[in-house]
């Protein structure tokens, strides 16, 4: 992980280069639009790259620069950053580079030229998560936008206040901390985990064996079917307190991911938004005018559950 444009006052290439930096106050930023700059981190990093055997670079990007001295609104230094991370790219075409941007400062169409993927917030709350996930998707592809779930097992929960039976709960992070923990779903992860690169952050001991089979089962499904998600384009079909649906499309194949936060109907209609021609779905084959018209049901959807829909144009 670094932030390498941001330095402490005192540090050696501060004292060495003031040049180099703009003043920021309790911080120096590296003015990437000043070309010796630029040139010296370039060749650090690389040098860092080289002598670590690093494949996997995350830049992040925690503090604001309030103005820019040289009153070009930082277009010099947005281009000069730019080329900095086409050198890196150039040089190791096959590294990984993550993108953490504070809140998004620089999830942007430019640099997905450059990087692999964004942490696109720290909250890993599944659900949470899925709803800042659904209001991005309106600037940046899905499948660079990583999904994470922080997990554990817990035993002992009353199911119901009049069965004195216990259960084990999966249990999500409800933020960026363990301070606040919710309910989550193998079912449910598995709709979640859908579009970008996915990552399970968890003590493995504290799950069960029943948890690692069915993680198990999402991450091989998900790997069988990255070339889909790994072009799919996106777009919001039904965005309510009660359900989300999201349309996935590459090619013939469209895939609708379903999630229930509160159910309380016995079934739930979605109607597709395709193209013309015939799409298969299940086994059953028809126009996609049918498709508009009648729409496919879920039957007995529950709470806090995502569901899968997939239609192959034929």
């Amino acid at each position: 992980m670094a932030e390498g444009e941001r330095a402490l006052a005192g540090t050696p290439i501060v004292k060495a280069h003031p040049e180099y930096f703009f003043d920021n106050g309790d911080s120096y930023f590296l003015n990437f639009g000043y070309a010796p700059a630029r040139e010296y981190i370039t060749k650090l990093t690389l040098d860092l790259i080289k002598q670590y055997n690093i494949d996997f670079f995350k830049f992040d990007f925690n503090k604001n620069i309030t103005y820019d001295p040289i009153h070009m609104a930082f277009t010099a230094y947005h281009a000069g950053y730019n080329t900095y991370l086409k050198d890196i790219r150039s040089a190791y075409p096959n590294i990984y580079l993550e993108c953490c941007a504070a809140g998004g400062y620089r999830t942007n169409l430019e640099t997905m030229k450059y990087f692999d993927s964004y942490w696109f917030t720290d909250n890993q709350s599944v659900y949470d998560g899925i709803d800042i996930y659904k209001n991005t998707i309106y600037h940046i592809l899905p499948s660079t936008m990583e999904k994470w779930a922080a997990l554990t097992v817990c035993d002992g929960f009353l199911g119901e206040y009049s069965d004195a039976s216990r259960t084990k709960r999966l249990l999500s992070t409800d933020n960026a901390t363990w301070g606040s923990v919710i309910s989550t779903t193998p079912e449910y992860l598995k709709g979640f985990f859908m579009g970008g690169p996915i990552g399970i952050t968890s003590d493995l001991t504290k799950l069960d064996a029943e948890t690692k089979d069915a993680l198990k089962k999402i991450i091989a499904d998900y790997k069988a079917e990255a070339p889909f998600w790994t072009n799919a384009t996106c777009k919001l079909l039904i965005d309510t307190e009660r359900i989300l649906a999201m349309q996935y499309e590459n090619g013939d194949e469209v895939k609708i991911v379903v999630f229930t936060k509160v159910v309380t109907q016995d079934k739930i209609t979605v109607y597709p938004d395709l193209e013309d021609g015939n799409y298969s779905f299940g086994e059953s084959t028809f126009p996609a005018a049918h498709y508009a018209k009648y729409g496919v049901e879920i039957c007995a959807p529950q709470d806090k559950q995502s569901y899968i829909l997939t239609f192959t144009k034929v």
